[in-house]
């Protein structure tokens, strides 16, 4: 049943978050085949992409209407006495035209699987960082327990404490 369905699901494109609980489900229930669980990430992902896209979209419309706004409002401020507030609105406009959250939603529409790649090697590359603290904090714990030293063991609890590690 659980994988019927998540084929189902598959078929009909429904949301990634939707798929999800359901590939649970049926990874729960122990009755997935490897390829119907190829599909079913495959086609969480493209509900991602498509859901981070529309989102890069909506940041770039504020972001662009908002720049509109303030450069229109710079116009209006003439003379000398306006200086002051026309470069303030200017400045403004060329923070947000520059902003990171800005030319990453325009990399993200332009290209969508490019940067969604770039942004799952990153992730990888963070998780690995983390798993690779995690093991020497683990084996500088062990090497501590092993000599006895309170000093030093009480400097790899709080060590670990800071990456979110356990070591109770």
């Amino acid at each position: 049943e659980a994988e019927a369905a998540l084929r189902a699901a598959v078929d009909s494109s429904v949301g990634a978050s939707r798929i999800a609980e359901l590939l649970q489900e049926a990874r729960e229930a122990g009755v997935i085949d490897s390829a119907l669980l190829e599909r079913a990430k495959s086609e969480g992902e493209k509900g991602k992409l498509a859901s981070m896209v529309e989102e890069a979209r909506k940041t770039i419309e504020a972001t662009e209407a908002r720049i509109e706004e303030l450069e229109a409002q710079a116009a209006k401020l003439t003379g000398k006495d306006n200086r002051k507030a026309r470069s303030a609105a200017l400045k403004e406009a060329l923070e947000l035209r520059t902003s990171d959250s800005f030319v990453e939603a325009q990399q993200l529409v332009k290209d969508p699987e490019k940067e969604y790649q770039k942004m799952m090697d990153k992730m990888a590359e963070r998780e690995e960082r983390e798993r690779e603290q995690r093991e020497t904090v683990q084996q500088t714990l062990e090497a501590a327990l092993a000599s006895g030293d309170i000093s030093d063991l009480n400097r790899v609890v709080l060590e670990g404490q800071k990456i979110g590690m356990d070591v109770s």
